[in-house]
């Protein structure tokens, strides 16, 4: 795989070795130098001087195999996850009435809860619903809890979801908002009382 992502040459070393998965290394027999790149990226993972030529082999191929070997098993796991999810049903996981939740945030963790409607092959209709405090943790955060069937709305659109079901190669399940397109993790709820917080 070759980059189109400039990457810097320091003076002097100008023999170059490229492989595979954006591998590439630009050395000098006679300085003992390296540096050694991979995959997209335009800085390098390494650039040492060293006492001999044969170290300076050894840890250029020791590199190059790690690299290969960790994109191969992104392959691999990849390849696991097509053929996942090519027998996966959303109904084997999902039920109408069935309710996922999300947590969110970074200065304050957000939650909300969604209760299942529509069961599809892959996908699942979602309604926002309410939640109630199950117990206080401190001035600015508790447990919450859903209150089944009590939705935030009156079937208005901006709380109603589309969610991609997906079954991950570890066998866990989750849902991500089809559209539009979103990092946001759903995932079912497990009758645990969740944590968040807020600001005042």
């Amino acid at each position: 795989m070759k980059t189109n992502i400039y990457r810097h040459r320091p003076a002097g070393l100008d023999e170059t070795l490229t492989d595979a998965f954006g591998i590439e290394v630009y050395f000098s027999e006679t300085l003992l130098k390296a540096i050694f790149y991979a995959g997209k990226s335009s800085k390098s993972w390494w650039f040492y001087r060293f006492k001999t030529l044969d170290e300076m082999i050894k840890r250029i191929y020791e590199s190059v195999d790690r690299h290969i070997e960790r994109e191969n098993e992104k392959i691999q796991k990849r390849a696991e996850q097509k053929n996942a999810m090519s027998i996966f049903k959303a109904s084997d996981y999902f039920d109408v009435g069935d309710i996922v939740v999300n947590t969110w945030g970074y200065e304050q963790t957000n939650v909300d809860f969604y209760q299942v409607t529509k069961v599809l092959n892959k996908k699942i209709m979602v309604r926002e619903i309410t939640f109630e405090i199950s117990s206080a943790v401190g001035s600015m955060s508790a447990n919450v809890v859903p209150v089944k069937d009590s939705f935030c709305d009156n079937e208005d659109s901006s709380y109603m979801l589309s969610l991609k079901a997906e079954i991950k190669t570890d066998g866990k399940i989750g849902c991500r908002i089809c559209n539009p397109k979103s990092y946001y993790y759903f995932h079912k709820w497990d009758g645990k009382p969740q944590y968040c917080s807020w600001y005042a």
